[in-house]
């Protein structure tokens, strides 16, 4: 039991790793999701981190549960046999583990303020000029193996506790067997909370990209606005004959922007 809790406290520590995801666009949405993603995550890893030291306590306190025993057997034998006391009772000592990891900041760029109109092409350029995508899909493939092999150290934990109610009958055992019980519950709703985080991590991304593919790109956007421009100043110069022109890139500029809202 005490070995399988170990080397559960030390699969769990190895998933106390920062995963900080720059915005994907300079867009409120974007910057507001970011930070939310990236601080339940740091929540995650300080649960994570402590909850490997309480894991490796618990093997720690088995394993001098045992020492104790054998010592005293030990000495039992030695006394009976004639042959002398005991060698006294060795301790198990606790693994030096790392500390735990600063998460850092996110530096986020200034946003730009509207050169004129706030319109597609504002705001199509704030989606655009963001971090993209990649980052928050490698925290989403992160969060979701976490969630994955989190989810294995909860039956490690089970299995251990399982062991220990078998094998250790006595009244010192039982406060134990009902720790590891709670500790099981905790993993799993941390496992969960985990593939939760990856999840919405996931989901984000996907509509991130949503948005970025139906909206007009800011050439694109920049483009229309170009084009109705120089409508307007060729109508005013034609007498009229181009406001058919106007009406086709004024509809262009009003959906570019009903869309990108």
């Amino acid at each position: 039991a005490a070995h399988g809790l170990t080397a559960a406290s030390e699969q769990m520590l190895s998933h106390t790793v920062p995963t900080v995801a720059p915005p994907a666009g300079l867009d409120e949405v974007s910057i507001r999701k970011a930070v939310e993603l990236n601080a339940r995550a740091a929540k995650l890893i300080g649960h994570l981190d402590a909850g490997s030291w309480n894991l490796a306590g618990g093997a720690m306190s088995i394993v001098n549960a045992a020492l104790t025993f054998e010592a005293g057997e030990a000495d039992n034998v030695s006394k009976f046999t004639g042959t002398g006391g005991g060698t006294g009772t060795p301790v198990a000592a606790m693994p030096n583990f790392p500390p735990v990891p600063s998460i850092p900041d996110v530096p986020i760029p200034d946003v730009p303020a509207p050169s004129g109109v706030a319109d597609a092409e504002y705001y199509s350029t704030l989606v655009n000029s963001g971090a993209g995508e990649e980052p928050h899909e490698s925290a989403a493939r992160f969060w979701t193996n976490t969630g994955q092999s989190l989810s294995q150290v909860a039956d490690v934990v089970s299995t251990a506790r399982d062991a220990l109610s078998n094998g250790w009958q006595s009244t010192e055992a039982e406060p134990a067997v009902r720790a590891l019980s709670q500790f099981h519950g905790w993993v799993t709703d941390v496992s969960r909370s985990a593939s939760d985080l990856g999840n919405d991590w996931s989901n984000h991304v996907a509509d991130f990209r949503r948005v970025k593919n139906n909206i007009p790109s800011p050439d694109e956007a920049g483009q229309t606005k170009s084009n109705l421009v120089q409508a307007m100043d060729d109508n005013m110069r034609d007498g009229g004959l181009s406001t058919p022109r106007v009406v086709q890139f004024t509809g262009e500029y009003n959906q570019q922007n009903a869309t990108t809202e």
